[in-house]
């Protein structure tokens, strides 16, 4: 469920500022936000404790390949 958060996050992040500025409320989603960094750190030690092999390359997955993504 972390990797979901922090793709979801990543990808709001735009809409989340815009909506942060229209509102004048630089506060809005700051629960989110440490929500997410926390499902970031917690995903990157699961990763390094529990290394899961890629399938094409067969090295580890690791939390910047999924922030490296352009795409979802």
């Amino acid at each position: 469920m972390g990797d979901t958060l922090v793709l979801l996050w990543r990808s709001l992040a735009p809409v989340i500022e815009l909506e942060r500025e229209a509102l004048d409320d630089p506060h809005r989603w700051t629960n989110t936000e440490a929500l997410c960094k926390d499902a970031t750190a917690r995903v990157r030690a699961y990763y390094q404790k529990n290394p899961k092999p890629r399938p094409r390359s067969g090295g580890a997955f690791t939390i910047e390949d999924l922030l490296g993504r352009d795409q979802i």
